[in-house]
This record gives structure tokens, C-alpha cells and sequence, in this order.
């Protein structure tokens, strides 16, 4: 065989490896939905956390700002676009009330803590921080 069959042979061989990964990765990627990437779906926030309950009202209030831009371009009806409002608003507006009923919660966890806090500071005080106070 000549050094141009070698070349040939190779690169076909190259070509054909090539093309069996990228249709390993296409079978994988259709075969295993779960491990695709979550970027593209829409975040949920956690059960207990107000700030994952701010950053999906952030971006309920960016879906509600490109919602009106693309109504005044002409891109969404007037109905679709008052439907779609309509469902982001009221997302939204459950989300505010759920992190105003968990802050709350938070505040009067906080309040208690500062009602105890005299008492605390009063027990605190060691005869070591009387002697120093004292020099």
C-alpha cells in the first residue's frame, strides 16, 4: 500500500470514530432526560427560604417586563398577553405573600431574641469584666 491509502484509511478511520460519538451523545442525551441541563427550565423556589422567594419574584417580574415589551412590539395578541399577565401577576403575588408569611415568622423570631437580650447581658457580666471595667 501506498503512504496516500495509509492517509486515506486514517482519516476515514478518524471520520467514523468521530461520527459513532457524536450519535453516542444524541442516544445518551434522548435516552436520559433527567440529566440534561436545568438551565432553560424555571427555577422553584425552596419551601423555607426568602431569599430563593426573592429571586422568583425577580424573575417573575422580568417575565412580566418582556412580556409588555414584546405586547408594544406586536410579537403576543391582546388576549394571550392579558392571560399571560394575568397568570404572571397572580404567581407573583403568591410568592410575595409566601416570603411576607415567612419573614414575618423570621421577625418575631428576631423580636424574642431581643426582648432575652437584657436578661442575657446582664448574666453575662463576669466578675473578670467588673475588674476590668473598674481599671
Amino acid at each position: 500500500m501506498t503512504f496516500f491509502a495509509w492517509i486515506c484509511i486514517a482519516t476515514l478511520g478518524i471520520t467514523l470514530l468521530g461520527v459513532f460519538a457524536l450519535l453516542w451523545s444524541s442516544l445518551a442525551y434522548a435516552m436520559h432526560p433527567q440529566q440534561r441541563s436545568t438551565q432553560t427550565q424555571t427555577p422553584r423556589p425552596a419551601k423555607n427560604d426568602p431569599r430563593d422567594l426573592a429571586q422568583a419574584i425577580e424573575l417573575t417580574q422580568q417575565s412580566l417586563q418582556e412580556l409588555e415589551h414584546d405586547h408594544a412590539l406586536g410579537k403576543i395578541d391582546h388576549a394571550d398577553f392579558q392571560q399571560l399577565q394575568g397568570d404572571l401577576e397572580a404567581e407573583q403575588h403568591q410568592l410575595q405573600t409566601k416570603r411576607d408569611q415567612l419573614l414575618a415568622a423570621y421577625r418575631q423570631q428576631a423580636e424574642a431574641m431581643l426582648t432575652k437580650l437584657p436578661e442575657v447581658a446582664q448574666a453575662d457580666k463576669t466578675p473578670a469584666v467588673r475588674e476590668d471595667s473598674k481599671q
